[in-house]
């Protein structure tokens, strides 16, 4: 709304000129500024600047008028506004009033040269007699001379007291009440004029008659007559649809886009004052009536995108008008029922959207239109209406092209071709992508107010388009990557689509091949029912698979692509691997079967060159490689789970976990993706729904419903049984005799090794059965074991024993005994072990 002009945009204020005593000018401009409604003034230094507000005489009642060469004057309203007043104040000083005969000869002099000038334009006169004071007379015979002279009446002839305080705001109230109702008189006179000029109807074009009931809806806002205004307004627009009685595309392209430029001027006073009495409704269905009216009139094809240019428009300053003058109360259901107009269409972000979308449809058709125009037009031809001031003039009437000002005065417009050729590169340097996403910015601040999360989303799809073709692309992928997220939640194909399409392309401008190949994946793992324009995009996707499925070697200093799918990834469509144990429970060394099912929805076939199955035991990990000839086939058919049944060993105890698989594509691309079981597996929500797809990952239907990545391998049963045996309780001090009997259970015992240990305990759990830590505080207790004297006498001692004893060689199922004596000097528990090179296991006690 701000490219339009202030004296269209804001209501007209009356102009009120001052002549004389220019240093009481301020004062008095601000004293009118104040009053209300509001005066301007038009302040003169002095007499003879007066000329500057004279006029010629209108033509006779009578007279015929004919054709003319416009509508609107181009500044009409300007010039009502800031150069015709519609009262003059002529300030004397009292000293020149009462003065000798040559400065009373100057005053009547002065006065006649004002009342010659206004004569023409029927404007208003005040005389006012300046004195400092109420002390001092002033000459009642020439004060009547002047009202006599002027034709004035009393009131019109006034004193001005200028240095009193109180006397001069008097005085200053006085003036602006005078001024004021001689204002509001003009203006009605002129109106009265006008309307006897429109009920002669001594003319044949209509033009004249839009142009009566646009200057008398404009004298009735300078009185605040604001149902007059909208009348007058109304029936101008009206008589303005009469002037199109030929097709557009048969009028040249200046006609119709003067027209068009006569109906926004008068539409934006309907709407405003509708809106400003509080008719929002009723100024909606003026918009849609004003759009429906004119948005066919397109004019020539060379010139279409002028007409988007101009319906943009209408929405833009149409939401403007809604921003500025609606009403802060909503509009009642009530109210809107049986109207045909919803609620959405009273906010102002509905139609800045609009606006952005014609703006968009603009930047095509000119960008059609231009390649058409250069082709044929003359690269030599220069454009005549883009000249320096001296040569190209402002145009005379509302929607005119500029004049050239070195022809004749008929010959000022310019050619079809110039005005055509003059467009064409004026709105090449036009910046389409920011205005639109400037009008998109404004709607997502509008929409944002009123909580609108999908419609703001929505105007984010449009701003990055704005933004891709304008070549910012970074702009354009943080935009779209947030519109897809949302995409992605709610499951809206098509719209996902689209947004994936343009995240392509701003990826490969960007350079971004790990982006690139992540969002061509997603886009052809989505339901192709749901696109438009198929065909496309599956031989893009096509030739997108085929290079990564290549076996070129990689060029040097690019790392291969290695792409990441969890179970909230926007690529499961991609690849989804789900895994099933067939037992709960399996004994370490054991093979137990394990099934890792396939999917993708690709739509052409997706070969594996080869797949990792990892496990949180890495001894598990398998590697499988695609070959017919071993009868593994890792080619996954589109929509069909591929099902491989393999078998895993346990060595460990505890949790095997399968974790994730990594597939690889070609020489260039993994793709690392995490397992799901088939109990806790989600559906794709993008193909739940889809007809004829087999959703179970396991044939067997068990495995399908309670089927887990997860298996318990159990304890090793220990295959050497330890008991200690100490024939009762000690004393502190008292050696304790401690039996040892070791028992092999199915296997032999072959240089195996005994370690003892002793440990304290607390009191407390002096008898417990459990075997102490090994963080557990050294025993001040000693062993001793019994051993021969080397001497030959076949004595036996104790000797202190420390680290590991011996055991000879035990049978399957054999058993072996030795004593110990402990000397306690404190409450200890004993703890046994055997060391078998064997690997045999052995159980604590």
């Amino acid at each position: 709304m701000e490219d339009l002009p202030e004296e269209l945009r804001t209501p007209p204020v009356a102009l009120a000129a001052l002549v004389g005593m220019p240093e009481l000018h301020p004062q008095i401009s601000m004293s009118l500024h104040t009053e209300q409604p509001p005066i301007n003034t038009l302040a003169l230094p002095d007499f003879s600047k007066v000329a500057v507000i004279g006029g010629k005489e209108g033509a006779p009642l009578e007279a015929r008028i004919p054709a003319p060469a416009g509508v609107l004057k181009a500044d009409w309203m300007h010039k009502h506004r800031t150069k015709v007043p519609a009262v003059l104040a002529v300030l004397f000083d009292r000293e020149q009033v009462n003065g000798d005969p040559a400065q009373w000869m100057e005053v009547c002099s002065h006065l006649d040269n004002v009342r010659n000038v206004i004569r023409g334009r029927n404007t208003k006169l005040v005389v006012a007699i300046v004195q400092p004071t109420l002390h001092g007379e002033i000459n009642d015979d020439r004060t009547a001379a002047l009202r006599k002279r002027a034709e004035l009446d009393n009131k019109c002839c006034m004193t001005f007291i200028s240095h009193d305080p109180t006397e001069l705001k008097r005085s200053l109230a006085r003036l602006g009440s005078i001024l004021g109702e001689l204002a509001n008189l003009y203006y009605k006179e002129q109106s009265r004029r006008v309307k006897a000029r429109l009920d002669k109807k001594n003319w044949t074009a209509t033009e004249i008659a839009v142009r009566f009931n646009f200057k008398m809806g404009y004298y009735a806002e300078f009185r605040r007559d604001w149902v007059t205004a909208l009348r007058f307004y109304e029936t101008a627009y009206t008589l303005l649809l009469e002037v199109f009685s030929n097709p557009a595309e048969t009028q040249s392209i200046q006609r119709v886009v003067e027209l068009k430029a006569v109906a926004e001027q008068l539409h934006f006073k309907v709407s405003t004052l509708l809106l400003h009495s509080g008719k929002e409704v009723e100024a909606v269905k003026w918009f849609k009536h004003h759009i429906a009216s004119f948005k066919k009139l397109s004019g020539p094809p060379e010139g279409i995108f002028m007409h988007w240019a101009w319906v943009g428009q209408q929405h833009h300053v149409f939401g403007d008008l809604l921003k500025t003058g609606r009403s802060t109360a909503p509009t009642s259901t009530a109210v809107l029922a049986g109207s045909g107009v919803t609620e959405r269409e009273l906010q102002p972000g509905f139609y800045y959207q609009i606006a952005a979308s014609y703006m968009a449809g603009r930047r095509r058709t000119f960008e059609r239109a231009f390649a058409t125009f250069e082709s044929f037009d003359n690269p030599d031809a220069v454009d005549v209406l883009a000249g320096p001031p001296e040569e190209v003039g402002p145009p005379l009437y509302v929607g005119q092209g500029p004049r050239v000002l070195s022809r004749m005065s008929e010959e000022q417009s310019a050619t079809p071709d110039e005005y055509m050729r003059h467009a064409m590169l004026t709105e090449r340097q036009f910046p389409h992508s920011r205005a639109a996403i400037n009008l998109l910015t404004k709607a997502h601040e509008q929409y944002k107010a009123t909580q609108a999360t999908r419609m703001i989303y929505y105007l984010g799809t449009q701003m990055g388009r704005e933004y891709f073709h304008a070549g910012e692309h970074e702009n354009a992928k943080r935009l779209f990557d947030t519109v897809a997220e949302m995409y992605r939640k709610e499951a809206w194909v098509e719209l996902l689509a689209a947004s994936l399409e343009y995240l392509r392309e701003t990826a490969k401008h960007l350079g971004l091949s790990k982006e690139f190949l992540e969002y061509s994946l997603e886009l052809a793992a989505l339901p192709e029912e749901s696109w438009s324009e198929v065909a496309r995009r599956s031989t893009a996707l096509t030739d997108v698979i085929a290079a990564i499925t290549g076996t070129d070697a990689l060029p040097d200093g690019e790392a291969p692509i290695a792409l990441e799918i969890d179970l909230v990834s926007p690529l499961r469509g991609v690849l989804s691997v789900c895994v099933a144990f067939h037992e709960q429970a399996v004994k370490p060394g054991m093979s137990t079967r394990l099934t890792v099912s396939l999917l993708t929805h690709l739509p052409h076939p997706l070969e594996l060159g080869d797949l990792e199955i990892h496990f949180n035991q890495n001894a598990c990990n398998l590697a499988l490689k695609h070959s017919l000839d071993q009868g593994c086939d890792l080619k996954l058919m589109p929509h069909q789970w591929k099902r491989l049944e393999v078998d895993i060993i346990a060595v460990k105890s505890g949790k095997l976990e399968c974790l994730f698989a990594v597939a690889r594509l070609g020489r260039n691309t993994t793709v690392r993706c995490q397992v799901e079981s088939p109990a806790s597996r989600e559906p794709d929500p993008f193909w739940q729904f889809e007809p004829a797809l087999e959703s179970y990952p396991v044939k067997d239907k068990n495995l399908a419903f309670l089927g887990q990545k997860v298996v318990q391998v159990e304890e090793v049963e220990p295959k050497v049984d330890i008991e200690i045996d100490s024939g009762g309780t000690g004393l502190l001090g008292e050696t304790v005799l401690v039996r040892i009997h070791i028992r092999s259970r199915g296997h032999a015992i072959d240089a195996g090794e005994l370690q003892v240990s002793v440990t304290e305990v607390a009191s407390n759990d002096a008898f417990s059965p459990k075997t102490p830590s090994t963080g557990s505080s050294a025993a001040c207790a000693k062993i001793f074991v019994p051993a021969r004297l080397k001497d030959g006498s076949g004595e036996t001692l104790l000797w202190e024993f420390q680290g590991s004893m011996k055991i000879p060689y035990v049978e399957a199922d054999g058993s072996w005994s030795t004593s110990t004596y402990s000397l306690e000097p404190t409450t200890t528990l004993i703890s046994c072990g055997v060391i078998n090179t064997s690997t045999y296991n052995a159980r604590r006690l």
